[in-house]
């Protein structure tokens, strides 16, 4: 059994360029990725903290429920 910590960084940055229009609604979505099934922490552990920030922020949110 192999135990390490592996660090990936990109030392350059890319050029991004997006034309994105305006919207005042932000589409998001979350995959939570979990595949130890039994022994992972439930989905809701991940993502419970966005959910909280995205309803505390000034922004309009429509969360869809799960």
């Amino acid at each position: 059994m192999v135990d390490c910590v592996m660090l990936r960084k990109n030392v350059k940055t890319a050029p991004v360029s997006a034309n994105v229009p305006s919207s005042p609604v932000i589409n998001l979505l979350v995959v939570v990725a979990r595949p130890d099934e039994e022994r992972d922490v439930g989905y809701r552990t991940i993502s419970r903290p966005l959910i909280k920030l995205i309803d505390n922020s000034r922004y309009i949110s429509e969360l869809p429920s799960t």
